[in-house]
């Protein structure tokens, strides 16, 4: 099975900097998104570093030695989120770093037929099988907590004004929480991952529409249609999405 990825980034229509940082590298079967804490200082570093440290974790070892189980590759990923975590706060709390900043941060690593999947915040991963799509990661975000507790619904959840408030981000604490997935693949599979700047202003079905539409183009002219729609949507964020085929 082979795979076909692109990621794109833009910085929305109201934020003067892009505090989102990504990677897409089909070849070594590793895909990021990390969106820098708004609010924050230097939330444009940090989600870089974030990036950066975990590539630079995974990539040798998957050069040395690739990866028998996907349960190594999960704990490694996790052992590599929890790197990078150690990595902001170092930054953060001495040297010339901010005193405070934090980024979210979801990864997706193949393994032969699956993919492991890592998530800290709410940037998200779908998984488009078919003619349907499943968000995969769990938003850590009070509003969603609320909807997994039936206090609310995700339609009163997307109108909160508190929605892009998050209880768990790389930077913030010593201790560092990550779920983590292992998923079988198969050839026709799309996995995207983006930050909130897009899952903010496309509902499931547009991204869905706008991955299916594509099946035959270049899957960067999907990346670059799904940011075009969020911005014709007026996406106030920076928008980031990365997108990976499984193809035969």
């Amino acid at each position: 099975m082979r795979i076909d990825a692109a990621g794109l980034t833009d910085r929305g229509c109201t934020r003067e900097n892009n505090e989102d940082a990504f990677l897409a590298d089909a070849q070594a079967g590793v895909f990021l998104v990390a969106d820098g804490m708004g609010g924050l200082e230097a939330g444009e570093v940090v989600s870089r570093m974030a990036v950066e440290t975990v590539a630079e974790r995974l990539f040798p070892a998957m050069v040395r030695t690739g990866w028998g189980l996907a349960g190594e590759l999960e704990r490694f990923l996790v052992l590599a989120f929890e790197e990078a975590n150690a990595r902001i706060l170092s930054f953060t709390g001495k040297g010339p770093g901010p005193a405070k900043a934090g980024t979210t941060l979801v990864g997706l690593a193949r393994c032969e037929a699956s993919f492991v999947l890592a998530n800290v915040g709410d940037s998200r991963a779908y998984l488009i099988r078919g003619q349907g799509i499943r968000q995969l990661s769990e938003d850590h975000s009070l509003v969603m907590a609320r909807v997994r507790q039936g206090l609310i619904t995700p339609e009163e959840a997307a109108k909160s004004q508190g929605k892009n408030v998050i209880y768990r981000a790389l930077g913030l604490e010593s201790r560092l929480e990550v779920d983590s997935w292992i998923i079988p693949a198969a050839p026709g599979d799309a996995f995207l991952l983006c930050s909130d700047g897009l899952s903010g202003v496309l509902a499931d079905q547009d991204i869905l529409h706008c991955v299916r539409q594509g099946a035959g183009d270049a899957t960067g002219s999907v990346c670059e249609r799904l940011i075009s729609l969020a911005l014709e949507r007026k996406a106030r964020d920076n928008v980031t999405v990365v997108l990976a085929r499984c193809l035969p």
